[in-house]
């Protein structure tokens, strides 16, 4: 049994399912995965909270954010 098989009995972790990525240009990623991996459709989503704080204060956030399914796992692309 590896090390990490031996860890997930200890800690009864579950299987993975989901991987977030941030990124600087979502739209230039989403194009490479795709490109070079096969990967999507991606679903993209703006989304704006109507609050955020940051450090105890206000920080207004915008993201964008592009998940599709990679086999068994989610792909979540975050900018």
């Amino acid at each position: 049994m590896s090390k990490i098989e031996k860890l997930h009995r200890v800690i009864d972790l579950p299987q993975i399912s989901q991987i977030g990525v941030w990124v600087h240009d979502l739209d230039r990623v989403v194009d490479h995965y795709m490109s070079v991996y096969g990967v999507g459709p991606f679903n993209i989503h703006d989304f704006q909270p109507d609050k955020h704080w940051y450090l105890e204060r206000p920080s207004p956030i915008k993201m964008r954010l592009a998940k599709a399914a990679w086999g068994a796992l989610e792909l979540e692309l975050v900018q």
